[in-house]
């Protein structure tokens, strides 16, 4: 297993809650997507992040 597919117990209470883990895995769906439009990205990043205000 590498450190990208192994498994991290949760740090904070936080991290057990579904809604942060769909959160994470929307981030990781964006930054694989390679959007090159920087207005698009952010955008992208700014939505899925858990505590992005836009």
């Amino acid at each position: 297993m590498t450190d990208q597919t192994k498994p991290r117990a949760p740090l904070l209470p936080h991290h057990k809650l579904v809604a942060y883990g769909v959160a994470v895995e929307l981030l990781l769906a964006v930054n694989a997507a390679n959007v090159r439009d920087a207005k698009l990205r952010d955008d992208a990043f700014a939505r899925g992040s858990v505590s992005g205000h836009s």
